[in-house]
């Protein structure tokens, strides 16, 4: 087993790694590494035609929800998997609930963090404008007749205001219009629904949990659907935007999994050697034992 310096050494290079996927996405945003793409457009898209809307999930709830949900499944199943389970080997000297409840979610973290880089940075690169991006910008090119088919790219947006939006994130919401490929919320939201699909599959094995763990699985999609949706119908996204987020959040899922499963295997096989060990040493304690008692018998027989 080891020690407890060298398992805070290992939690606090976890933290460092981390550290390292958030701050390239954190310097990324406050410093505009990547430049926004000035989208240019055409009077006959009618695709950018439509009213701005409010969203109907915010991003801080998108974000809060998803993220609660997957929290209190981790440590419900993990709760209910060492009650149930046999008591094996713990190669760590934490609880082994607090050991997979850590690399769980910190492999969750890890690749929210990687999803969210790769999705604001196409945005910023293709620059997109959204279907409400009209109704925001409010062009002082005139579109008529003659310049339908006309790509244009030299155009000053004159709105200052609109009544839907506060005046002090006005500024922010006039760049945001111009960044709808991909979806931020579609591949946010089937990060967290394949992520949390895949460990239920993976961790509640049990024929007996089956019920249970089809009925989160159903749960979770319906909720990213509904998401994805909700982009469509408050007119935030077209559906190639969503179906560009839905490609990031799905491969990003998927990646990221694939090293938790590794992970998780790599110290399942260490604690089955470890419990190996232990029975080995248990069969030859009482090996040595019952020959101890056999010649302590002989020897009491002959005097």
């Amino acid at each position: 087993m080891a020690s407890t310096k060298t398992e805070v050494l290992k939690v606090v290079y976890d933290l460092i790694c981390f550290f390292i996927f958030v701050i390239p996405l954190w310097v990324y945003n406050l410093l505009h590494v990547v430049p926004l793409n000035r989208f240019g457009y055409f009077c006959s898209d009618d695709s950018i035609r439509y009213p701005y809307r409010n969203s109907s999930i915010s991003s801080v709830v998108l974000f809060v929800s998803g993220t609660i949900a997957y929290i209190v499944s981790v440590c419900v199943v993990e709760l209910l998997l060492y009650r149930r389970s046999p008591k094996t080997g713990n190669t760590s000297v934490f609880h082994p609930i607090v050991v997979n409840v850590y690399r769980s979610i910190g492999y969750f973290f890890i690749g929210a963090c990687v999803n969210q880089f790769l999705t604001d940075i196409g945005k910023d690169a293709i620059g997109r404008p959204r279907p409400h991006f009209l109704d925001m910008c409010q062009s002082n090119v005139t579109c008529t007749l003659a310049n339908q088919h006309v790509y244009i790219e030299n155009y000053v947006c004159t709105r200052t205001s609109h009544p839907l939006v506060p005046q002090s994130d006005f500024k922010k919401r006039m760049s945001d219009s111009r960044k709808s490929f991909p979806s931020g919320h579609a591949s946010f939201s089937i990060y967290v629904a394949v992520f949390m699909l895949l460990y239920l599959e993976f961790r509640l094995r049990s024929q007996r949990t089956r019920l249970v763990r089809h009925l989160i699985q159903t749960g979770i999609v319906a909720w990213a659907v509904w998401v994805c949706c909700s982009r469509i119908s408050d007119y935030k996204h077209r559906f190639s935007d969503v179906a560009g987020g839905l490609v990031i959040g799905t491969v990003t899922a998927l990646m990221t999994f694939k090293l938790f499963f590794q992970s998780t295997q790599s110290e399942l096989n260490k604690c089955k050697r470890l419990d190996d060990v232990q029975s080995m040493e248990e069969r030859s304690s009482t090996n040595s034992n019952r020959l101890n008692s056999e010649h302590s018998l002989k020897h009491v027989t002959t005097q």
